[in-house]
């Protein structure tokens, strides 16, 4: 057997002709997990903090220039709320 890696999370990647080892599905299932979590708490931290962030990259328009804004979820759904 000659297993493969995954490049972003290095999950074990067997061929098709390899007997399937349930440990490296745990593995993976693990890194998953974790990183998931990690996601969900960054997104969550991110979300609730209420300082307003600045976006120096908000695009050439200059209407939208030179503001900050707060991240707000309404009805589930993200938006970029402008504080100034």
């Amino acid at each position: 057997m000659n297993l493969k890696y995954t490049t972003n999370y290095g999950l074990k990647k067997p061929e098709g002709t390899d007997t399937v080892n349930i440990d490296d599905l745990n593995y993976n299932a693990d890194i998953i997990d974790m990183q998931l979590k990690n996601n969900t708490d960054t997104i969550t931290q991110h979300i609730t903090d209420p300082a307003p962030h600045t976006y120096a990259d908000i695009g050439t328009d200059p209407e939208f220039q030179g503001h900050k804004y707060t991240l707000v979820v309404v009805n589930g759904q993200l938006y970029l709320k402008v504080v100034e």
